[in-house]
């Protein structure tokens, strides 16, 4: 009589499926290029002040990475701003390199950078 009651068994061991997750991944990487790409251009058209920490428009307007991602994400508001200063960080260790210097002021740029970088990883104000 208590048969008609039997339920069927979850199948909870059975694997998600990872086409879900890889969807999402991708997404969030083709994301991430659009920024770059949208980053790329805007600060090739920048100075980048490294002892100041600062961003310089062609108006003169300074500018840290917080700043720069919040006035970039006021125009496309489709990009996060975590992401927009994560792209920031990527292009200022892989991508800013001005041209004409000595190779001891590379160095010196670099460790710049690297201390700017740095700050801003000890005070969590970027994800990463």
């Amino acid at each position: 009589m208590f048969g008609l009651f039997n339920r069927k068994p979850r199948e909870v061991d059975q694997p998600i499926s990872g086409a879900m997750f890889d969807e999402i991944e991708q997404e969030h990487e083709e994301l991430m290029v659009r920024i770059s790409d949208y980053i790329d251009g805007r600060l090739g058209r920048m100075k980048v002040d490294v002892r100041r920490r600062r961003f310089v428009t062609r108006s003169g307007k300074a500018m840290d990475i917080g700043a720069l991602a919040r006035s970039v994400h006021k125009k496309k508001p489709d990009m996060p701003i975590d992401d927009i200063e994560q792209c920031v960080v990527d292009w200022l260790e892989q991508s800013y390199c001005p041209e004409g210097l000595s190779e001891e002021e590379t160095e010196k740029l670099e460790w710049r950078v690297e201390r700017w970088i740095g700050q801003l990883e000890n005070s969590d104000q970027i994800g990463r």
